[in-house]
């Protein structure tokens, strides 16, 4: 393991909220306190003896904090969100080397705003692409949560959860949106269906006693689909994440989605969660690799595989401060941090220490084993068929239960639907 922290990479003197490398990891986004998104050379922040220009954009298209940056899927896109209640797309328009009048900054890229989606009533807190890139999730203090497509305007879908929303993650199997909120005394994790929008799951015990002031909530989906990793969740009043289980959700108890493994070790909140974007085989056996930060500062890497025992690692102080956002690169040899202490930290590592990552036959076989052939590895996503005879009895259903009372189009009390090996129970919120 290599540890790097390019002092260059900053936004001033103020905290840098977001990070994530795009896809071809050719660049490195980051987002700031300053209200500035920056774009960088990833190859000078990999090896800074790489000729060239480190810093290759910093726009102001922002009028307030920026709170989260994420590159689209196939990297044509940057997303990002902000304080001014407003979720930005870039793209790129060019190569140039000037300095813009009143910057001091030169720009050898200028990437131009391409879409601007207005709705949010407050902060903007988090904004996440869906697999193939068709959607774009943003959510905020205003317990919205607006589903955004790049051909209009406005949204798709509004959902409403019942507190802020402090982050959004979409499912790589494509069936579910997920969302961590806190409202008062209630926290909880949600899950909405992408088919038709209703709420399938929202859990509320892994977070009963969790605080209110962490300022993001960043959840996980792991890359099989499996596990949902939830941020600042308590266990016998020691801060935890909790995964969430698949398999014990819309497989087998109808919604439950049990919380069947808790990543321990914390003294104060977790707040971050980020899988690595493979799966893994450690010892010949599959795995799975979760970095998580907080509060605290530190790094620590989770092995699926270890379930509650010990992780794989643990990098104290490498912040002064709070961790706000990680991410890993597409070849999942790297890892980048951001904190409120202003600064990043570049992690490098290899087979020995997280495990060898699974070659396109491996990945594919796993997952057909877990949602059959209908998975799609070219996609990303799974096309879970849904029974004819079924939607049709949901549908008639829908048509007799009262109108939602929200509009998220989710009903305050919704019916039991009952299906062959499993009973969906959609609770009240």
């Amino acid at each position: 393991m290599k540890i790097n922290k390019p002092e260059w990479v900053s936004h001033g003197e103020s905290p840098i909220y977001s990070i994530h490398v795009r896809p071809n990891n050719s660049r490195l986004a980051t987002g700031g306190a300053d209200s500035k998104v920056k774009i960088w050379n990833m190859q000078c922040v990999v090896d800074e003896n790489v000729p060239g220009p480190k810093m290759m954009w910093a726009g102001a298209h922002h009028n307030g904090a920026v709170n989260c940056v994420r590159w689209s899927p196939c990297g044509t896109y940057l997303a990002t969100c902000s304080d001014d209640r407003t979720v930005a797309v870039l793209k790129f328009a060019g190569k140039f080397d000037y300095v813009p009048l009143g910057q001091k900054e030169a720009n050898p890229e200028t990437w131009e705003v391409y879409r601007q989606f207005q709705g949010h009533e407050n902060d903007v807190l988090h904004c996440a692409w869906n697999g193939t890139g068709s959607m774009l999730a943003s959510s905020g203090v205003d317990n919205f949560i607006f589903v955004w497509t790049l051909e209009s305007q406005a949204p798709i879908k509004r959902l409403t959860a019942n507190g802020m929303v402090k982050g959004v993650a979409w499912d790589p199997i494509g069936k579910y949106l997920a969302a961590q909120a806190t409202g008062g005394e209630e926290k909880s994790a949600n899950l909405w269906r992408i088919r038709d929008w209703q709420l399938e799951m929202k859990s509320t015990v892994p977070f009963n006693g969790a605080p209110d002031e962490t300022m993001f909530l960043r959840l996980c989906w792991s890359p099989d689909g499996q596990q949902l990793a939830t941020t600042n969740a308590f266990l016998k009043n020691k801060p935890v994440a909790a995964l969430l289980d698949r398999g014990t959700g819309d497989a087998a108890n109808g919604g439950a989605w049990e919380n069947s493994t808790n990543m321990k070790g914390w003294t104060a909140p977790v707040t971050v969660a980020a899988y690595h974007p493979r799966l893994l085989y450690r010892n010949d056996q599959l795995d799975l690799v979760c970095a998580l930060g907080g509060v605290e500062g530190k790094l620590v890497m989770w092995s699926a595989s270890r379930g509650d025992g010990k992780p794989l690692a643990v990098i104290n102080d490498l912040f002064k401060e709070q961790i706000f956002d990680i991410t890993w690169s597409d070849t999942g040899d790297t890892l980048s941090v951001c904190s409120d202490d202003g600064t990043v930290a570049i992690i490098f590592l290899d087979a020995t220490e997280i495990g060898r990552i699974a070659t396109k036959a491996e990945t594919t076989k796993e997952l057909q084993a877990l949602y059959g052939d209908v998975f799609s590895a070219a996609s990303g996503e799974a096309d879970l068929p849904e029974d004819s005879g079924q939607l049709s009895f949901e549908a008639s259903e829908a048509a007799r239960a009262p109108e939602p009372a929200g509009p998220n189009g989710a009903a305050d009390v919704a019916p039991q639907v009952v299906r062959d090996k499993q009973i969906e129970v959609l609770s009240k919120g």
